[in-house]
């Protein structure tokens, strides 16, 4: 249990205090509590410690002279390609017991001067735990005037000047824990917090960030040799921005040294050119440079990749981003690309970028926060075969899907990634879920570096494509890819937000050759909400059977108040989007059945999946991201 959590920022010193106190209740409290872990940059921040002791039946036990701390340099974001420098210091304590009160306190002295002589924070006042007692206690020089914005909580500061500082403190009791439902969005300001800043503007974010991406700077000859090569080849502006970008992002590999001020400051292009590796606001530097080089005109652009548009409603300060991209004017067309993704092909207004939704660009003219339209016109369009030739249970599955936009990026990127035999291998796995006795035979794959279409091809064959059940043979069939991407709420009563993978942009046709006449039908309907839209068509003819599907996310959430519509809009999928084959071996007799016996070409789907999934080895977007947070 959380007793205390103090915390206290000295502008002047540039020194963050923290004290905490944590009461034991448990076994599993012991295990979890005995182990103190610190983390601090040591190219810019000193850490010391205060105090550390255990409060055991009303006695206090001083442990600081006996402890034994050990330094280690973790790398935490190592599996992510990121290399900051930083160092964990580490105690395990000894002899702690259930019913102990752990109570410490520390000191990190030195803020990251890459951020220069202006002060920022954000203070949460609410935690998913519930807390006794929470302090903060800002000081900072009379002189010096900071902007408090509250967000979530009408929380106000006692206010008080000592000498010639002035000293703000919040202080709370009795803090209950609040729970956060699974699938929130992030952009959704789920804790209360208090917004601390000096900045008064979002230009003056942009003019510091400014002097950390020079424009003008002297290029080496190899990095001029480079740009004259790409020129001279490209007649136009947007192919010269093409053959760049995808230099950028398919020869500049991912991989981050962000040690001290390289947290923000990017490393000079002559250097990213010739050691061949960067992390997000290192390529997007090159980038620009490359592009401004040429002529065209290009700007970085500082991105919250997890907020989105909730940074609209926070105070200016470099902390708010944690990643880069890049902003291109050509004529009048503005482009955003994001040099972290690799494999990108297609024409310049084809070219996908992440719905980041807000901006702020990093050039003379910013005054404010930019609206990022969504550019995403990606389709993934899947057609699946199926060829039966007898009733006996085999069956040939032909699947063709063409990718644009983002899913051709994920699907390329897979296969340069992975052997031909792992891609099917996982591809088989999918259908797997839906036929046991099914054997992958082959996978072809294309790709059209004009059109940015990629296009995979799978053959397989299936031996217990008829079931057997009371007496029947069946066979269901369901839109197998939008399954995965279909969400049922756990919950309709709920006051936050429900998250959908956004954008979802899927037509998905199936295809039944019979051995026989199975009669002429056809039906169709759409299912729409405001979150999502789903049609669909369904038509036999003689011995072919074609049902077609499109599905489409309208937005990136269900509001609290649409769940219902939403949740009564998946029942109704639910129980009208399948299809169900049916032969009577008693009357000789065959058709499209509905599940009561009565003819149609309705049925249930099988159990969709209820979260936000979207198969990896379709959609997956490797975003590589600048943690900015301080």
């Amino acid at each position: 249990m959380d007793l205390d959590f103090e915390k206290q920022i000295s502008v002047a010193t540039q020194t963050r205090y923290y004290k905490k106190a944590i009461k034991i209740l448990s076994e599993s409290g012991v295990q979890n509590s005995s182990e103190i872990s610190i983390d601090f940059d040591p190219s810019y921040q000193k850490l010391l410690f205060h105090t550390l002791k255990i409060i055991r039946d009303n006695k206090t036990i001083d442990k600081l002279s006996s402890v034994k701390f050990k330094v280690v340099q973790q790398e935490k974001d190592l599996d992510k390609h990121l290399y900051d420098g930083s160092l964990t210091a580490i105690s395990f304590l000894e002899d702690i017991r259930k019913e102990d009160v752990l109570e410490y306190s520390y000191s990190i002295k030195g803020f990251n001067p890459i951020l220069g002589e202006k002060f920022s924070s954000f203070l949460d006042v609410q935690y998913s735990v519930p807390i006794y007692n929470l302090l903060y206690r800002l000081i900072i020089p009379a002189q010096r005037m900071v902007n408090i914005k509250n967000l979530g909580t009408d929380i106000k500061p006692s206010v008080q000047q000592r000498n010639s500082e002035i000293v703000y403190e919040w202080k709370l009791n009795q803090i209950t824990a609040l729970h956060v439902p699974k699938h929130t969005p992030g952009w959704y300001d789920t804790y209360p917090m208090v917004i601390i800043s000096e900045y008064n503007s979002w230009k003056e974010v942009s003019d510091w960030a400014r002097t950390l991406y020079p424009l003008d700077i002297k290029l080496s000859a190899e990095l001029q040799n480079k740009i004259g090569e790409i020129t001279s080849v490209n007649p136009t502006a947007e192919s010269k921005t093409l053959a760049t970008l995808r230099f950028v992002q398919d020869e500049i590999r991912y991989t981050g040294i962000e040690a001290g001020e390289n947290s923000h400051r990017p490393h000079h292009p002559n250097q990213i050119y010739t050691q061949r590796f960067g992390d997000c606001k290192d390529k997007s530097y090159l980038l620009c440079v490359m592009l401004r080089k040429m002529g065209i005109e290009a700007d970085p652009v500082l991105i919250n990749s997890e907020a989105g548009k909730a940074i609209q409603n926070w105070l200016p300060s470099p902390g708010v981003f944690d990643h880069v991209t890049i902003s291109v004017k050509i004529g009048k067309d503005v482009y955003w690309f994001d040099p972290t993704i690799s494999y990108q092909r297609g024409h310049i207004k084809s070219i996908s970028y992440p719905d980041y939704k807000y901006g702020l660009k990093i050039s003379e003219s910013t005054n404010s926060l930019t609206e990022i339209p969504l550019s995403e016109k990606g389709l993934l369009s899947a057609k699946e075969t199926f060829n039966v030739p007898d009733m006996s249970g085999l069956a040939y599955l032909v699947v063709k899907t063409e990718y644009s936009g983002m899913y051709a990026d994920n699907v390329r990127e897979d296969f340069k990634n992975n052997s031909r035999y792992e891609m099917l291998k996982q591809y088989k796995e999918y259908y797997s879920g839906n036929y046991e006795d099914i054997t992958a035979d082959s996978i072809s794959y294309s790709d059209d570096e004009t059109s940015g279409i990629a296009t995979t091809i799978e053959y397989y064959t299936i031996k217990d494509f008829w079931k057997l059940k009371d007496g029947n043979k069946q066979a269901h069939l369901d839109p197998f890819l939008i399954n995965g991407v279909l969400n049922k709420p756990e919950e309709t009563n709920r006051n936050f937000p429900y998250t959908l993978t956004f954008p979802v942009n899927y037509k998905e046709q199936i295809e039944i050759n019979l051995p026989e006449d199975w009669g002429r039908s056809q039906t169709s309907d759409v299912i729409e909400t405001p979150s999502s839209i789903l049609k669909y068509d369904f038509s036999g003819n003689g011995s072919r059977i074609v049902l077609n599907y499109e599905y489409t996310h309208l937005k990136d959430f269900i509001a609290p108040h649409e769940l219902q519509q939403y949740s009564a809009a998946y029942k109704k999928i639910d129980d009208n989007c399948g299809y169900l084959l049916t032969y009577n071996y008693n009357t000789s007799s065959y058709g499209p059945v509905k599940n009561n016996g009565s003819k149609n070409v309705f049925s249930s789907l099988y159990t969709l999946l209820a979260i936000a999934l979207i198969i990896t080895i379709v959609i997956r977007r490797n975003r590589k991201r600048n943690n900015y947070w301080n």
